[in-house]
Protein backbone atom coordinates (compact mmCIF):
# COMPACT_ATOMS: atom_id res chain seq x y z
CA UNK A 1 0.00 0.00 0.00
CA UNK A 2 1.46 3.14 -1.15
CA UNK A 3 1.57 6.31 1.20
CA UNK A 4 -1.32 8.18 0.77
CA UNK A 5 -3.15 5.50 0.71
CA UNK A 6 -2.02 4.53 4.28
CA UNK A 7 -2.31 7.98 5.19
CA UNK A 8 -6.41 8.03 3.78
CA UNK A 9 -6.58 4.61 5.51
CA UNK A 10 -5.80 6.54 9.14
CA UNK A 11 -7.70 9.67 7.66
CA UNK A 12 -10.92 7.22 7.44
CA UNK A 13 -10.46 5.80 10.60
CA UNK A 14 -10.44 8.87 12.52
CA UNK A 15 -12.95 10.05 10.59
CA UNK A 16 -15.14 7.18 11.76
CA UNK A 17 -14.18 7.89 15.21
CA UNK A 18 -15.48 10.62 15.03
CA UNK A 19 -18.55 10.79 13.91
CA UNK A 20 -18.99 7.39 15.96
CA UNK A 21 -17.95 9.36 19.09
CA UNK A 22 -19.41 9.38 22.63
CA UNK A 23 -22.97 10.80 22.26
CA UNK A 24 -21.47 14.10 25.13
CA UNK A 25 -18.62 15.21 22.42
CA UNK A 26 -18.72 18.28 20.15
CA UNK A 27 -16.63 18.73 17.07
CA UNK A 28 -15.09 22.09 16.28
CA UNK A 29 -12.93 23.05 13.34
CA UNK A 30 -10.41 25.19 13.12
CA UNK A 31 -9.19 27.68 10.36
CA UNK A 32 -6.23 30.13 10.91
CA UNK A 33 -3.24 31.56 8.89
CA UNK A 34 0.56 31.85 10.30
CA UNK A 35 1.52 35.47 10.50
CA UNK A 36 4.75 35.68 11.94
CA UNK A 37 7.63 32.88 11.76
CA UNK A 38 10.83 33.04 12.73
CA UNK A 39 14.22 31.17 11.96
CA UNK A 40 13.32 28.05 12.79
CA UNK A 41 10.62 28.05 10.50
CA UNK A 42 12.76 28.36 7.27
CA UNK A 43 13.75 24.26 8.28
CA UNK A 44 10.46 23.50 7.13
CA UNK A 45 8.88 23.25 3.98
CA UNK A 46 5.26 23.68 5.14
CA UNK A 47 5.94 26.99 7.24
CA UNK A 48 6.00 29.82 6.57
CA UNK A 49 4.30 33.51 7.24
CA UNK A 50 1.13 32.89 5.13
CA UNK A 51 0.89 29.01 5.87
CA UNK A 52 -2.51 27.97 6.31
CA UNK A 53 -4.10 25.60 9.71
CA UNK A 54 -7.02 23.94 9.14
CA UNK A 55 -8.46 21.30 11.42
CA UNK A 56 -10.68 19.29 13.03
CA UNK A 57 -11.14 18.45 17.29
CA UNK A 58 -13.23 16.59 19.50
CA UNK A 59 -13.67 17.39 23.02
CA UNK A 60 -15.71 15.69 25.12
CA UNK A 61 -17.87 17.93 26.87
CA UNK A 62 -21.52 19.28 27.58
CA UNK A 63 -22.17 23.08 27.40
CA UNK A 64 -20.68 25.55 29.93
CA UNK A 65 -18.43 23.15 31.61
CA UNK A 66 -14.99 22.70 31.63
CA UNK A 67 -12.53 20.31 29.72
CA UNK A 68 -8.92 19.24 30.12
CA UNK A 69 -6.70 16.73 28.13
CA UNK A 70 -8.66 13.48 28.67
CA UNK A 71 -11.30 15.05 27.47
CA UNK A 72 -9.62 15.59 23.77
CA UNK A 73 -10.67 12.70 22.35
CA UNK A 74 -9.09 13.32 18.91
CA UNK A 75 -7.99 16.05 16.46
CA UNK A 76 -6.26 17.04 13.14
CA UNK A 77 -4.80 19.94 12.06
CA UNK A 78 -3.17 20.58 8.41
CA UNK A 79 0.00 23.08 8.02
CA UNK A 80 -0.01 24.28 4.07
CA UNK A 81 2.41 26.71 2.68
CA UNK A 82 -0.14 27.80 -0.68
CA UNK A 83 3.47 28.84 -1.84
CA UNK A 84 5.57 25.44 -2.11
CA UNK A 85 4.47 22.65 -4.11
CA UNK A 86 2.39 19.54 -2.65
CA UNK A 87 4.78 17.12 -1.00
CA UNK A 88 3.73 13.95 0.85
CA UNK A 89 2.43 13.51 3.18
CA UNK A 90 4.40 11.05 4.03
CA UNK A 91 4.82 11.73 7.83
CA UNK A 92 8.05 13.61 7.30
CA UNK A 93 7.72 16.78 9.37
CA UNK A 94 10.53 18.51 7.63
CA UNK A 95 9.77 18.04 3.53
CA UNK A 96 6.03 17.59 4.03
CA UNK A 97 3.62 20.51 2.37
CA UNK A 98 0.96 20.06 3.56
CA UNK A 99 2.09 19.22 7.55
CA UNK A 100 -0.58 16.91 8.92
CA UNK A 101 -0.56 16.91 12.99
CA UNK A 102 -3.00 14.29 14.43
CA UNK A 103 -3.83 11.38 16.89
CA UNK A 104 -3.67 8.55 14.16
CA UNK A 105 0.02 9.38 12.88
CA UNK A 106 1.39 10.14 16.63
CA UNK A 107 2.97 13.17 16.09
CA UNK A 108 1.57 15.12 19.05
CA UNK A 109 -0.87 14.79 22.25
CA UNK A 110 -2.53 17.00 24.24
CA UNK A 111 -0.44 18.05 27.46
CA UNK A 112 -1.49 20.50 29.49
CA UNK A 113 -4.96 21.73 27.78
CA UNK A 114 -7.41 23.56 30.12
CA UNK A 115 -10.65 25.12 28.48
CA UNK A 116 -14.31 26.07 29.28
CA UNK A 117 -17.32 26.73 26.51
CA UNK A 118 -20.39 28.44 27.30
CA UNK A 119 -24.15 27.84 27.00
CA UNK A 120 -24.03 26.79 23.96
CA UNK A 121 -21.09 24.52 23.46
CA UNK A 122 -18.54 27.03 21.93
CA UNK A 123 -15.09 26.75 23.45
CA UNK A 124 -14.94 30.62 25.20
CA UNK A 125 -11.32 30.02 27.40
CA UNK A 126 -8.22 28.32 28.25
CA UNK A 127 -5.71 26.84 26.60
CA UNK A 128 -4.63 24.10 24.11
CA UNK A 129 -1.95 22.37 23.78
CA UNK A 130 0.08 20.33 21.81
CA UNK A 131 3.07 18.56 22.47
CA UNK A 132 5.19 16.92 19.63
CA UNK A 133 6.39 13.79 20.56
CA UNK A 134 8.29 13.34 16.89
CA UNK A 135 11.99 14.33 16.07
CA UNK A 136 12.61 17.34 14.75
CA UNK A 137 9.96 19.22 17.02
CA UNK A 138 10.41 17.10 20.09
CA UNK A 139 14.21 17.48 20.44
CA UNK A 140 13.58 20.88 21.56
CA UNK A 141 10.34 20.48 23.32
CA UNK A 142 7.79 21.78 20.92
CA UNK A 143 4.65 22.59 22.09
CA UNK A 144 1.75 24.08 19.40
CA UNK A 145 -0.52 26.76 21.73
CA UNK A 146 -3.64 27.36 21.11
CA UNK A 147 -5.47 30.63 22.83
CA UNK A 148 -9.60 29.52 23.27
CA UNK A 149 -10.55 32.80 23.70
CA UNK A 150 -9.46 34.17 20.48
CA UNK A 151 -8.69 31.12 18.51
CA UNK A 152 -5.07 32.84 18.25
CA UNK A 153 -1.74 30.87 18.69
CA UNK A 154 2.05 29.56 18.79
CA UNK A 155 4.55 27.51 18.72
CA UNK A 156 6.85 26.83 20.97
CA UNK A 157 10.22 26.06 21.87
CA UNK A 158 11.80 24.92 25.06
CA UNK A 159 8.47 25.59 26.19
CA UNK A 160 7.95 23.36 29.30
CA UNK A 161 11.01 24.95 30.96
CA UNK A 162 10.74 28.67 29.69
CA UNK A 163 7.33 29.15 29.00
CA UNK A 164 6.47 31.02 24.92
CA UNK A 165 8.82 33.96 24.93
CA UNK A 166 8.35 36.23 22.40
CA UNK A 167 11.55 36.70 20.40
CA UNK A 168 13.11 33.56 22.32
CA UNK A 169 11.03 30.56 22.65
CA UNK A 170 8.15 32.02 20.01
CA UNK A 171 9.08 30.05 17.24
CA UNK A 172 5.69 30.76 15.22
CA UNK A 173 2.46 32.67 15.94
CA UNK A 174 -1.03 32.30 13.92
CA UNK A 175 -4.46 33.97 13.97
CA UNK A 176 -7.42 31.62 13.57
CA UNK A 177 -11.08 30.40 14.82
CA UNK A 178 -12.61 27.56 16.10
CA UNK A 179 -16.48 27.08 15.32
CA UNK A 180 -18.81 24.37 16.57
CA UNK A 181 -19.28 21.93 13.70
CA UNK A 182 -23.14 20.41 13.66
CA UNK A 183 -23.33 17.25 14.37
CA UNK A 184 -25.24 16.09 10.76
CA UNK A 185 -22.57 18.22 9.05
CA UNK A 186 -19.60 15.95 10.93
CA UNK A 187 -19.72 12.90 8.25
CA UNK A 188 -19.77 15.29 5.10
CA UNK A 189 -17.23 17.49 6.44
CA UNK A 190 -14.57 14.57 7.12
CA UNK A 191 -15.94 13.22 3.65
CA UNK A 192 -14.57 16.38 2.21
CA UNK A 193 -11.55 16.21 4.13
CA UNK A 194 -10.93 12.63 2.57
CA UNK A 195 -11.07 13.68 -0.69
CA UNK A 196 -8.76 16.22 -0.30
CA UNK A 197 -6.00 13.76 0.97
CA UNK A 198 -6.49 12.07 -1.34
CA UNK A 199 -6.14 14.59 -3.89
CA UNK A 200 -2.99 15.53 -2.14
CA UNK A 201 -1.42 12.20 -2.72
CA UNK A 202 -2.26 11.68 -6.40
CA UNK A 203 -1.04 14.90 -7.11
CA UNK A 204 2.75 13.47 -5.64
Amino acid sequence: MNTYKKFAAAALLSAAALVSGAASASLYSYTGVVTLCTGTCDSFASLAVGTVITGLVEIDTTPGSSFADADITDFSFQVFNPALPVDGPTGNPVTDNPLVIDVALGIASSNGTTGTTDASNNINGGQMQLEFLIPPFSSNGAFMLFDLSTGNGQVCLFFSSAGCIPGATQAMAFEGEFTLVPVPGAAWLFGSALLGFLGFGRRT
